[in-house]
């Protein structure tokens, strides 16, 4: 388990905080198709941290929170303590470690975005209390899921589909309790911030956009699970629903990203998970922040 250092960036008023729960390496070749060869053509325009030297990725395990000074979203809770059938027992999660250190103690947050309901985006959502029944883990905290990825979630879950092997006890006691409310994939939670549909990896896939005067981000969710996909956007990652939509999703943010100069904020990035996207001859290059 590799947990970083604090990292911080500012995108007008909005602190962006990373919560870093882990980094490890990918399976070789994941994203599909991705090789040595793959990274070399970009030698120049990515950072050492993308893979390990051999071209195996490296992949990250993050949330961030986003705080105006009076609101704080925490966008994905990563793995947590709960286990799903078919996967290893999971570790001691430093997540909520690395929250507190960061400044924000659970009480602090009062939203909840998960950018989709796989198992590893949603597991610090609750905590088993003393007669082992999920609890919030976020006393204070209302919780956003997107319609349309509940509805398909569940579907899924009911049929077995592991990667959604935490709904039951991270996302469907919240909605039961009230805490949890179903937006629209394009709901706005604050001035600054809003959901931005990116479909394809699930059907309501979302990832988080900030907008201010001073500049504008974008928590990327599995909208891209390492950065090599926004030069490539047709590699594909494990899981995906709808691979030829979520390439069509990769292709059209990148666009965006450049267009505007956003920040991407890569929730599973290895290295800072912080960049930029800029257009050079013959295609893109990243430039990692932070």
């Amino acid at each position: 388990m590799v947990v970083q250092q604090l990292q911080r960036t500012r995108i007008g008023h909005i602190q962006v905080t990373r919560i870093h729960e882990d980094e490890l390496r990918a399976s070789p070749g994941f994203p599909d198709g991705v090789t040595i060869e793959t990274f070399d053509r970009y030698r120049d325009s990515i950072p050492p941290s993308w893979h390990d030297g051999t071209g195996v990725p490296m992949l990250a395990m993050s949330g961030f929170v986003l705080s105006d000074g009076e609101t704080n979203i925490l966008v994905d809770t990563c793995n947590g303590e709960w286990a799903v059938a078919g996967f290893p027992a999971p570790r001691a999660s430093p997540f909520l470690e690395q929250l507190r250190l960061a400044g924000y103690a659970p009480e602090d947050i009062h939203v909840v975005v998960n950018t989709h309901l796989h198992f590893d985006h949603v597991g610090c959502n609750t905590h088993a209390g003393p007669d082992g029944a999920p609890v919030a883990t976020f006393p204070n905290a209302e919780y956003l899921f997107a319609r349309e990825e509940w509805e398909s979630a569940t579907e899924h879950a009911a049929h077995g589909h592991v990667v959604f092997g935490r709904v039951d006890r991270a996302v469907t006691p919240l909605l039961d309790s009230g805490r949890g409310r179903l937006v629209e994939r394009d709901h706005r939670i604050t001035d600054a911030v809003s959901l931005v549909p990116t479909p394809g990896h699930t059907a309501g896939h979302v990832s988080v956009g900030i907008i201010t005067d001073g500049g504008e981000g974008l928590v990327t969710g599995d909208m891209a699970h390492h950065p090599i996909q926004l030069f490539e956007p047709d590699l594909l990652a494990l899981f995906e629903e709808d691979s030829a939509e979520a390439a069509r999703t990769r292709a059209r943010l990148v666009e965006r990203l450049v267009q505007r100069d956003s920040l991407v904020l890569g929730t599973h990035f290895a290295g800072t998970g912080v960049g930029r996207m800029e257009r050079v001859p013959g295609g893109f290059r990243y430039i990692e922040v932070c």
